[in-house]
């Protein structure tokens, strides 16, 4: 009678059910059947599914799970063959490298010494588990010309499958990619000899045939770095007469993004830009050659960010231009690859509508007046006045919410509406024009600009400025202001200067505003601001509200409080020198370890209580206390 053959798609359910259900041991014993019956038919990808669930499992029943996993992996990497073997070394590597990431924090709090255990990672420093991640990715990768010859196909059960196939058609460039993942990482490789491997050939951003025929000559053989980019060398070279190019280009890509990210000579960014140029030309028509193209077209929209009026040539100003040329052209050819899906962004991100305002903050009186308009892809600007009143102008909470605020303002009457033409640009830059606002009377204004009629906060660019319009303008010396006629720079006599100083509310957790003294100008326009009240609570910043006859000026700007700091008569001068002390540390070392003991210095500093300039602080002594931050 015929055997039945084993059913592996029907084993694994009856293991899913089981992690269905909580039952770890239950699947960690279905597991071992499937492991057993792999071995015996030589199934490799169902050995190595069986290992991976198996430890999956055991995290689940048993503390510090992670560690006996691995033992589980380096016990089977004694027994198996190739290229399971391979398979499991890549996989211990990562979850060394999983562990490493978890416990990070501790682990840089380490130091190397002679007393770490190699058996034993929790005793390990940064570059022990370096030097394992590393050596594992290795073997990973050895016999390669086995794993060249073996497609993924035949590991399908542990392979999530999108769409990288055609990128990584054999267990070689899986493999490989795992590693370059890690040895392209710079925390990979904190500590570094003082003959450490840098990237300073020109090559390393040379065409495919030229690039593979260097040799790389360093002392640090155990260099991440080194091996990261002499793995794609082999990448490359392996590739590089396939039939069907994708991989090649794949690999070829993220090389000269590598080497770019990674080298130390100058001309790296135009090497880049011409390797890019190579890739994206000699394949036209290729979906993974529009990766290229996508980055190409970000170089020139950096080198557009990075443009300068006074220096930049008339390309430089022209970069977004040709940054969208690209992308456009990469969205025509593949507009659902990655490259794209990303150029589409950039292109949006190129040609969004902006606008901005600026305008003078407090405008005379029923004069006509200029605002500053800036403005990008948008022909035409629409524009509104509206007039804030005091309650508006108190709601803070208006004011620190922008989708509040914009929501608010939008729906306020407007006093007056009028468009705005603006002059036609190419080069997808902010323009800026100044225009002309009729005069108004007094009183606290809001001009709005918008891309569209509507003044929607929906994919529409909007812009604000407040301004006062008044007569009254002031200039001060210390606590001593003077109230002008802006017009005419005449002093106003008799203006109300009401006081409101402003402090910190702890339990509020914002600004307020205490009213204090009402003051009126004399024949010079002159206000002195009493000191003592302000000094006693600590209030730093003043705000001003002037008034006289029908003219009204409140801004919301606070001045600094600038009054002579020495000390009151009835105020004990060491007292006054205490309350003002303050103390700056200087530690030995930023960080400690447990035991280890600290060393700080301390100087003092205060105000002298006759002066109230800055002297040394020495007290008799001073309790200081450390407290553990962790």
């Amino acid at each position: 009678m015929a055997q039945t053959k084993f059913n592996y798609d029907t084993a694994w359910k009856q293991v899913e059910t089981a992690f269905n259900q909580g039952k770890p041991k239950t699947a960690i014993e279905e597991i071992d059947k499937i492991y057993k019956q792999a071995r015996a038919d030589k199934n490799e990808a169902q050995q190595v599914k069986a290992i991976i669930f198996k430890s999956q499992a055991l995290q689940m029943t048993e503390e510090d799970s992670w560690l006996k996993n691995i033992k589980v992996f380096e016990q089977e990497i004694k027994t198996a063959g190739e290229p399971v073997k391979q398979i499991l070394y890549s996989v211990t590597a990562g979850l060394y490298q999983a562990y490493f990431e978890r416990q990070r924090w501790k682990i840089y709090d380490r130091t190397v010494t002679d007393n770490s255990d190699p058996a034993n990672p929790d005793t390990w420093s940064v570059e022990d588990f370096n030097q394992k991640i590393s050596h594992y990715f290795e073997k990973s990768l050895s016999n390669p010309s086995l794993l060249q010859k073996t497609l993924l196909t035949r590991y399908d059960p542990i392979i999530v499958k999108g769409n990288m196939r055609t990128l990584r058609p054999t267990l070689y460039d899986l493999l490989a990619h795992e590693a370059l993942a890690y040895w392209k990482n710079d925390e990979s490789q904190i500590t570094k000899p003082v003959y450490a491997f840098e990237l300073k050939e020109m090559v390393s951003l040379a065409v495919p045939k030229m690039f593979i025929r260097h040799t790389f000559e360093t002392k640090d053989s155990s260099s991440n770095l080194y091996k990261a980019i002499t793995l794609y060398q082999d990448l490359i070279r392996f590739h590089l007469n396939d039939a069907i190019p994708d991989a090649l280009i794949d690999v070829d890509v993220a090389r000269v993004e590598f080497a770019r990210e990674k080298a130390v000579f100058e001309g790296k960014n135009q090497l880049y830009k011409e390797a890019l140029e190579h890739i994206y030309t000699q394949y036209p028509k290729n979906e993974q050659a529009m990766q290229a193209g996508y980055l190409l077209a970000n170089w020139w929209k950096q080198k557009g960010d990075e443009y300068k009026v006074a220096t930049g040539t008339q390309t430089d100003k022209m970069a977004y231009t040709i940054a969208y040329d690209y992308a456009s052209k990469v969205v025509a050819a593949f507009p659902k690859s990655e490259g794209g899906l990303q150029a589409k962004n950039l292109m949006l991100e190129i040609a969004r509508p902006s606008v901005e305002l600026r305008v003078e903050k407090v405008n005379i009186p029923d004069k006509p007046f200029r605002a500053l308009l800036s403005f990008k892809t948008t022909p035409l600007v629409y524009l509104r006045l509206v007039k804030l009143d005091a309650d508006i102008s108190k709601d803070h909470k208006i004011f620190e919410n922008d989708e509040v605020y914009w929501s608010k303002i939008t729906r306020l009457t407007a006093l007056r509406s009028w468009t705005q033409q603006v002059p036609a640009t190419k080069d997808y830059r902010s323009h800026s024009a100044e225009i002309k606002v009729d005069g108004l009377p007094h009183g606290r204004y809001l001009l709005i600009a918008s891309g569209n009629a509507g003044f929607s906060l929906e994919k529409n660019p909007l812009a604000s400025a407040e301004m006062y319009v008044s007569n009254i303008s002031f200039i001060h010396s210390g606590e001593h202001y003077f109230v002008l006629n802006r017009n005419n720079g005449q002093p106003i006599d008799g203006a109300k200067v009401q006081v409101w100083n402003s402090r910190y509310d702890y339990n509020k957790r914002a600004n307020v505003m205490d009213k204090a003294d009402l003051l009126t100008t004399n024949k010079n326009g002159l206000v002195t601001l009493p000191k003592k009240q302000a000094r006693e609570n600590n209030y730093n910043e003043v705000h001003l509200e002037i008034s006289t006859g029908n003219d009204y000026l409140f801004m919301d700007e606070s001045l600094p409080r600038t009054y002579h700091s020495a000390q009151e008569s009835n105020k004990n001068p060491g007292v006054w020198e205490e309350e003002r002390a303050k103390y700056y540390f200087f530690t030995d070392r930023s960080i400690y370890r447990p035991g280890q003991s600290v060393f700080f210095k301390a100087i003092g500093l205060t105000a002298d209580a006759a002066s109230g300039n800055p002297k040394l602080y020495k007290p008799e002594s001073v309790e200081v206390i450390l407290r553990n931050a962790n």
